[in-house]
């Protein structure tokens, strides 16, 4: 059985094997998640919530093909970025208090607590669907939620889901 990386962790789980960028004690490896120092074709699943829009745009089709170098073939993909889409539409919901707008603001840009919470980039279906299959993978599908870890998976806004989960398979025959 294969490692399941999970990056960008904030809880030690059985069976996972948690990536940050900051050292922790729930952290087993810390690392870039653009550079895991994993073996490649050894992870049967890599799980990263809320952590791909962190990375420069440039940068995430060449983040997204060192995952799926990590995974073995017919190994699976779990990502969640907040749906820029959705919060856009929610921005100009007139439902929202100028506290509810900073809230939004914040899912789009990053809390901006540290040098690592900022998001320098944005996802809709379309453009994560479009980066999944330039990098690889396939039998991609947007799923409400994974019912793995309670995270920014979960996010709500007014009723609305704001994070926009998505599960891919590296094919076991390439190209395929």
């Amino acid at each position: 059985m294969g490692m399941k990386l999970h990056i960008g962790g904030s809880e030690r789980r059985a069976g996972w094997t948690v990536v940050n960028i900051a050292p922790g004690d729930h952290v087993d490896i810390v690392a870039d998640c653009r550079a895991i120092p994993v073996e490649p074709n050894t992870c049967d699943e890599v799980y990263a919530s809320h952590v791909l829009e962190h990375i420069e745009k440039a940068e995430v089709g060449k983040t997204l093909r060192h995952w799926h170098d990590l995974l073995v073939p017919g190994g699976r993909l779990r990502v969640a970025v907040p749906d820029l889409r959705t919060l856009c539409m929610l921005y100009f919901d007139d439902r929202i208090s100028t506290y509810g707008t900073w809230q939004l603001v914040s899912y789009i840009y990053g809390g901006q607590t540290n040098a690592h919470d900022y998001h320098r980039c944005g996802f809709s279906e379309d453009t994560l669907r479009s980066a999944l299959e330039e990098t690889g993978y396939a039998e991609i599908r947007q799923v409400a939620e994974f019912g793995e870890f309670r995270d920014c998976s979960y996010a709500h806004f007014l009723n609305a889901s704001i994070s926009l989960n998505m599960e891919a398979i590296k094919p076991c025959e390439p190209n395929a």
